[in-house]
């Protein structure tokens, strides 16, 4: 069992990525508005 703390973006992508492998994945977050988090990455073109 793994857990992970945070559901923002990279935690949301870590477990998604240990659930693909097949690993048992539990997902903590306090937040109430849901998973994901912002990303702070912004394109410039």
């Amino acid at each position: 069992m793994i857990i992970v703390i945070g559901g923002g973006p990279a935690g949301r992508i870590a477990a998604m990525r240990l659930a693909a492998q097949g690993k048992e994945v539990i997902l903590f977050d306090s937040r109430a508005e849901g998973l994901g988090g912002q990303c702070l990455h912004q394109a410039v073109w």
